[in-house]
């Protein structure tokens, strides 16, 4: 199945394609913070809206499939308010975000099979790591500043 990407950039060709983009700062109880491992390094986990979908069905659906949790296994503790636009390209060409963040507190297990894909960070590292990732994320930014220092 096509995504929905890539069926509006059939539809729309070259013009700027804007995409609701949905970032997760995902902790745990002791505060770690998990960080997507990506080809260009460690990331949030993050994903584009789909047709029909709300900010909260987009981080519901990206915590399923990326973690497989299910909504009883944790709680949205807050929606940044700060949108950002960033320029990124991919397989169907160059997209305009729109970036809206939530931060996000694991409660439950997560499945054993969904152990490859992340890591968890704590700390000056996880300030190293993150801003060294995206500095242009300010909702990150503002999560980055609130923490504990080492």
């Amino acid at each position: 199945m096509e995504n929905y990407e890539a069926q509006l950039r059939k539809l729309v060709g070259a013009k700027p394609l804007f995409v609701p983009w949905v970032w997760a700062v995902v902790q745990d109880q002791e505060g770690r913070l998990l960080v997507a491992i990506k080809e260009v390094g460690l990331g949030l986990p993050g994903w584009p809206m789909e047709i029909g979908e709300q900010f909260q069905d987009t981080v519901a659906r990206g915590l399923q499939t990326f973690l497989g949790l299910a909504p009883e296994d944790y709680r949205l503790e807050k929606q940044f308010a700060t949108t950002t636009q960033r320029h990124i390209r991919t397989s169907y060409g160059e997209v305009q975000t729109l970036d809206i963040g939530y931060l996000i507190t694991v409660t439950g297990q997560i499945p054993r099979n969904k152990q490859g894909d992340f890591t968890w960070l704590y700390g000056e590292k996880l300030r190293q790591e993150l801003l060294s990732f995206d500095q242009s994320l300010p909702f990150l930014q503002q999560y980055l500043q609130a923490l504990p220092k080492d």
